[in-house]
């Protein structure tokens, strides 16, 4: 009998180990949202990225990746939107929603929710897309013909329930009008996840809700695990009770992707990627072949050329390019700055318009002087461009930006846009060195230790003054600082401390920047051995007002906005970032 039953019992244990193999997936949910039918990629200079050719060779690449995968779009595919930053006419933007739907259906979307956007068309519009049945249209709170409140879809082994959830108010143009409360939203989307429940392993919830309704979802509606919300704000929390919440990115320039790993129908694990779809992924080319190489000018982009459209949206579209005139650059510059770093602004100047001469003019020198006073500057280095500038094709752009200033005959570059180095006018005060600086800076701490250091490098007496980033209203009587009313107080209990124990000045600042959110004056005033009696009256009265108005008056002189910055001997103003190494900061104040 033992030997009998000894084999049935190990064949059962390894049938019940397999099964658990079975069960573990790994599965990858891909999605999309506020695209407004972005068909091609930004020509912006620091993330070139986006465009449906790069989108569907991406996509074609994780399907091999990950064989189990779901392809999802949350909502306002469509153009026209507000949101759309393409829209030309209601005919062209409605071409473009054509195309890129096709784009979206060799794609493979499993399933789209309906936002606001769709019915930029008209309903019909609409509705004749959701009968082409290749891509499945969802909301649960819309009545519309084969638009259903939820699919099901088996990916791998794994069921997953996606349900759509449209805006509580629509109305368009076109006639068409929506309103609902969000408690029947609610009802309604407990409603089919109940449902679902008892069908699938993972529910999805396709929202266009936003972010406070789909917290309220997350909070009131159990059995809910992923949310892929309408917003556009990627700083927002990735989890709303123990939902996993999804911000897809705008236009489509990037591709979210969430990796999850599923044991037995339960999420043991996820991991969210960002996919950008840089200009080193490949164009794909089915989309290529129906794809118009434009609908715009701006569509039209090659460094150096002005791009214009020609046919724009149909098949034999085409951009025709003419060379753009180069700008000449005359930059006035004191005989000596320590910080002025020309090379890296030219180099950011190269990427806006092609640069032909260069010349430079001491700020001494005649006509150097002469253009200082027309220009009524007292910054340096001041960039002056020819009058070519006025005839790029961004120069509406820039002089409405305030990038470029037109004054006495004269284009220069605005000095707050560029950078500025060096003040005229100001006296020499040689072995000054003034640090302007918000203690709830996130490199606060390293800027100060910094400091510090490089005081003690130099081997000289520095005259160090430390200024706190508050603006003073002089009409409301009141201060005003990047963090608020905690900051301002935060500031005056620092100078006071700095009245009251100069020689503590250091100390505190590292300790108070280490207890933040805490009670930092009775912490610190312990370990530093302090009397916080005596710093809080101080605090409560006129006093600290007075440091505070004193501390921050060459604040407002300078017109110092943001910091960590630096002012070497009254005259040069320099920046410094988290990985400046402080022999760097020591080679310029020697």
């Amino acid at each position: 009998m033992k030997s009998r039953l000894l084999p049935a019992i190990l064949a059962c244990f390894g049938l019940l180990f397999s099964c658990n193999l079975v069960f573990a997936e790994k599965i990858a949910i891909v999605y999309t949202g506020n695209t407004s039918a972005s068909l091609y990629a930004c020509h912006c200079p620091a993330a070139p990225d986006g465009g449906i050719a790069r989108r569907a060779t991406k996509i074609k690449q994780l399907r091999k990746d990950y064989p189990n995968i779901l392809l999802v779009d949350s909502g306002n595919f469509f153009a026209s939107g507000l949101q759309d930053i393409d829209a030309t006419t209601p005919e062209m933007d409605k071409k473009r929603t054509e195309i890129y739907f096709k784009g979206m259906e060799i794609m493979g979307y499993d399933a789209v929710n309906i936002g606001a956007d769709e019915f930029n068309f008209g309903k019909d519009f609409l509705l004749d897309k959701v009968k082409q049945k290749k891509i499945k249209f969802l909301s649960c709170n819309l009545d519309l013909p084969k638009v259903q409140a939820y699919m099901i879809k088996k990916v791998g082994k794994i069921k997953i329930g996606i349900i759509g959830i449209s805006p509580l108010g629509i109305k368009t143009a076109g006639g068409f009008e929506f309103k609902e409360d969000a408690s029947e939203a609610l009802k309604k989307i407990q409603a089919n996840v109940s449902i679902l429940k008892k069908k699938v392993d993972i529910i999805v919830l396709l929202s266009q809700l936003g972010k406070d309704l789909d917290k309220q979802v997350a909070e009131q509606v159990a059995g809910i695990d992923i949310i892929i919300s309408n917003e556009t704000d990627m700083s927002l929390p990735q989890k709303l009770n123990s939902a996993i919440y999804l911000t897809p990115f705008q236009w489509g320039r990037t591709l979210g992707l969430l990796e999850l790993d599923v044991e037995n129908g339960v999420i043991t694990n996820s991991v969210k990627k960002n996919i950008p779809m840089s200009k080193d992924i490949a164009d794909d080319e089915e989309i290529n072949s129906f794809l118009p190489a434009c609908f715009r000018d701006p569509e039209c982009y090659k460094p150096g050329f002005i791009g214009k459209c020609k046919d724009a949206g149909e098949k034999n579209a085409a951009c025709v390019y003419e060379p753009i005139a180069k700008v000449n650059l005359t930059i006035i510059v004191p005989k000596i700055c320590k910080t002025c770093n020309i090379q890296s602004t030219l180099d950011m100047i190269g990427t806006r318009f092609p640069v032909g001469e260069v010349n430079y003019l001491d700020s001494e020198s005649p006509r150097a002087k002469e253009i200082i006073a027309k220009l009524d500057v007292n910054m340096l280095p001041i960039y002056i461009v020819s009058k070519e500038i006025s005839k790029h094709p961004n120069y509406p752009y820039f002089s409405s930006s305030h990038t470029v200033v037109e004054r006495d005959n004269y284009y220069f570059l605005n000095p707050f846009i560029v950078g500025v180095s060096y003040f005229l006018d100001r006296p020499v005060q040689n072995n000054r060195l003034d640090l302007f600086i918000s203690l709830r800076d996130k490199i606060a701490k390293k800027t100060l230790e910094k400091t510090k250091d490089l005081i003690g490098r130099v081997g000289r007496k520095i005259d160090f003054n430390i200024h706190f980033l508050a603006a003073e209203d002089n009409k409301l009587g009141n201060f005003s600082a990047p963090f608020g009313d905690a900051e301002i107080a935060e500031d005056k209990q620092a100078l006071c401390v700095m009245s009251i124990y100069p020689k503590k000045m250091w100390e505190y600042m590292f300790c108070h920047i280490d207890n933040l959110g805490k009670d930092s004056l009775s912490l610190c005033s312990k370990s530093l051995r302090l009397d916080a009696n005596k710093i809080k009256k101080c605090i409560e009265s006129e006093e600290s007002v007075e440091l505070l108005r004193e501390n921050i008056g060459l604040v407002a002189e300078l017109k110092v906005s943001y910091g960590p910055l630096f002012l070497l001997n009254n005259q040069e103003i320099f920046g410094v970032k988290e990985d400046t190494p402080v022999e760097e900061l020591e080679k310029i104040v020697k």
